[in-house]
């Protein structure tokens, strides 16, 4: 099995001193702190972007404040370290994946998601189009794609080209550093690269475009890749212990993105005003990437991010194969829509 385990004990104490060389070094997007407020934190899984921008528009207006939170975000380093993290109680929440969560549960975790972000799986394979323009799996016969080192593109490619009739070696995985892909694809040193809406298909584009090429992307859920990615993820020690402030996290969390939806301009102010280091028009496109992938078909009934059991069921499936997982995961392990409810406080009813 190639997939990563969750912190033993015996490193713990090392994680711990990391996290606290975190909150020292990282710990730059804050709430205000309120008396009596109860203090969470938050990993963003990578560095602060588009796909977090609810979190940090929800800490900057004042949402968390209003449901009595003081909500602290720090930086992350990649979806599953973020999910061990978080069963290990380094952070509070996180900007999750069912990937890491599955994983994680394998190996004895106790992490859910508890609300989905992207409801579209927001990946592909992108090229620049005046070199090639695949229209379809096919035409990917015998070119190279570049992914991170730990990137799920190495597990999931093989598993999605068998589904769709064609051998695992129809084109080629290389591994490499993250931090060159862009560059190795708009500058013509990659035929294909992964690419993710909402992160860094933005980057990829004003970057071909200033040297007078254009991005094109051939998206995985197009063909029979159908299945869920990044939401908001908690461990059960929260759920249990702390269900409450679960649930006004995750409600006023969801007020962020609803702020995203209205007000993208607005939202990508906010976040490059405390963060004047990132590029505002990366930044706007990787909001607008987000404000697309979290409407799902329950929208105007449920809310933002319901988690559908069958599409959950699937998402299942296909991780464990591709990741080789012994033993069962069972479905309803990997999520829970509770807190997503809106329930009157005084009769416990669904009033929605």
């Amino acid at each position: 099995m190639n997939y990563q385990k969750p912190i033993d004990a015996s490193t713990r104490g090392i994680a711990l001193i990391g996290a606290l060389f975190l909150l020292i070094i990282f710990t730059s997007f804050s709430s205000t702190i309120t008396h009596g407020a109860d203090a969470v934190s938050f990993n963003l899984a990578w560095v602060p972007q588009g796909s977090t921008s609810g979190v940090l528009v929800a800490i900057e207006n004042g949402y968390y404040e209003e449901a009595n939170l003081e909500v602290t975000a720090f930086r992350g380093y990649g979806g599953n370290r973020t999910i061990n993290e978080l069963d290990q109680g380094l952070f509070d929440f996180a900007y999750g994946n069912p990937i890491g969560i599955i994983l994680n549960r394998a190996n004895g975790g106790h992490t859910r998601l508890i609300g989905v972000i992207n409801d579209v799986w927001p990946a592909g394979l992108c090229y620049v189009e005046q070199e090639r323009q695949p229209r379809t799996i096919e035409d990917l016969q015998g070119l190279t794609a570049i992914g991170g080192a730990f990137s799920p593109v190495h597990e999931l490619v093989p598993i999605w080209l068998e589904k769709n009739g064609f051998p695992q070696d129809h084109i080629s995985l290389v591994r490499v550093q993250p931090d060159v892909i862009v560059a190795s694809l708009t500058q013509g040193r990659a035929e294909l690269a992964e690419c993710w809406r909402g992160s860094d298909m933005p980057l990829m584009k004003k970057q071909a475009a200033a040297l007078g090429k254009t991005v094109g992307w051939l998206e995985y859920r197009k063909f029979n890749l159908d299945i869920y990615s990044n939401g908001l993820a908690t461990s059960e020690q929260m759920i249990t212990e702390r269900p409450e402030v679960v649930r006004r996290f995750v409600q006023a969390t969801y007020r962020g993105y609803q702020f995203l939806i209205d007000y993208p301009e607005k939202a990508a102010d906010i976040v490059h005003g405390r963060y004047p280091l990132l590029d505002h028009d990366i930044l706007l496109g990787q909001i607008e990437d987000i404000n697309e992938l979290i409407i799902g078909p329950d929208l105007a009934e449920r809310g933002l991010g319901w988690i559908r059991a069958n599409k959950m069921a699937r998402t299942v499936e296909l991780v464990t194969e591709a990741y080789g997982v012994e033993g069962s995961v069972q479905t309803a392990d990997i999520f829970t829509n509770q807190f997503l409810e809106t329930v009157d406080e005084f009769s416990g009813e669904d009033i929605r």
